[in-house]
This record gives C-alpha cells, sequence and structure tokens, in this order.
C-alpha cells in the first residue's frame, strides 16, 4: 500500500492491484462512505491514470522509489524534482508524464512516460519522446532521461520491449 492523499481525514491509504481497473480505498470513519450503495468505476481512462500516477509521484517517496526502481533500475533517487502531466514542447508532440530526481550521483534524470490503455500509437510517436528527451538534454535542463511505457499487460507487445527504456505493465 502507498500513503494517498488525506482528503477530509476520509482516506488513509490507496492500494494499488495488478489492474489500476480496480483501486481499493480504505476509509478509517465507516460512517463516512458506504461503498456498497456507491455505483462502480466503469472505466478508467489514460488521464484519470496520469493524474493517479503523478500524484503518487509527487507525494509518496515508497512509489517515487519502486517506479524508478522498476524504470532506471541503476539509479537511486537523492532528491524529488517534480512531475507534470501532458508535458509538451519543441513541437515534438507530448509526454504523459514527466518525472524529474536527482540522483545520488548528482544527475538530472528524467522519466518520460507513455501512457496507453489500447489506444494505437501514433505515427513516429516513440521517435518523438526520445527527441524531445535529447531537446531537454541539449539545453541542459537534464543530464539524462528514460523513456517509458506504461499500459496493461495485454497492451505491451515484443516491439515495445525493443522501443522503450523501460515498461511498467499493470
Amino acid at each position: 500500500p502507498f500513503p494517498a492523499i488525506r482528503a477530509l481525514g476520509v482516506v488513509d491509504t490507496v492500494v494499488l492491484v495488478p489492474s489500476l481497473e480496480s483501486i481499493i480505498v480504505r476509509s478509517s470513519n465507516s460512517n463516512q462512505m458506504n461503498i456498497e450503495d456507491s455505483p462502480p468505476i466503469d472505466a478508467v481512462g489514460e488521464h484519470e491514470i496520469d493524474y493517479v500516477v503523478a500524484q503518487l509521484l509527487a507525494t509518496s517517496p515508497t512509489f517515487r522509489q519502486w517506479f524508478v526502481s522498476n524504470t532506471v533500475p541503476d539509479a537511486e533517487i537523492q532528491d524529488y524534482l517534480g512531475v507534470i502531466t501532458t508535458a509538451s514542447y519543441a513541437g515534438e508532440g507530448e509526454s504523459d508524464i514527466e518525472f524529474g530526481f536527482l540522483t545520488d550521483a548528482g544527475e538530472r534524470h528524467a522519466l518520460l512516460v507513455e501512457n496507453k490503455i489500447d489506444a494505437t500509437k501514433q505515427p513516429n510517436q516513440i521517435e518523438r519522446y526520445y527527441n524531445r528527451g535529447e531537446i531537454r538534454v541539449q539545453r541542459e535542463d537534464w543530464d539524462a532521461f528514460t523513456v517509458c511505457l506504461l499500459a496493461p499487460e495485454r497492451y505491451v507487445s515484443p516491439a515495445d520491449e525493443s522501443e522503450f527504456d523501460s515498461i511498467v505493465q499493470y
């Protein structure tokens, strides 16, 4: 379990399960929430997943470390630099999530995350991620970057495994 934002003291913990289509929320005060009478969540889109992942990266050092260990295994986080969703620049399209951290070696590292549920990739989409990373390194905004695919296991193909630096499956 990863700590969540405590809104009005209601939510204690958000537990991510193998499928982000299922998010379990536990309450410390059962009188404030009757989950049995609540309608189910019919669908979760890319933007909702982007927001949840970005919030966890921003607020949970445990999640942040887990995410980095699964995307940049040789890096250790010294400091959190920031996270943004829907980052676009340089005429090279947009990143769903960009997360920056300082490594123990003093390197400013950025993760450029493409989140896909079922949409097909756009022409040159992966190449544009690498172009955005290179542009930011050349501008000396970052020292290094990693391009990551965040997607359901059923989405990931052998081609993805060779085209992305890392993949986080849900």
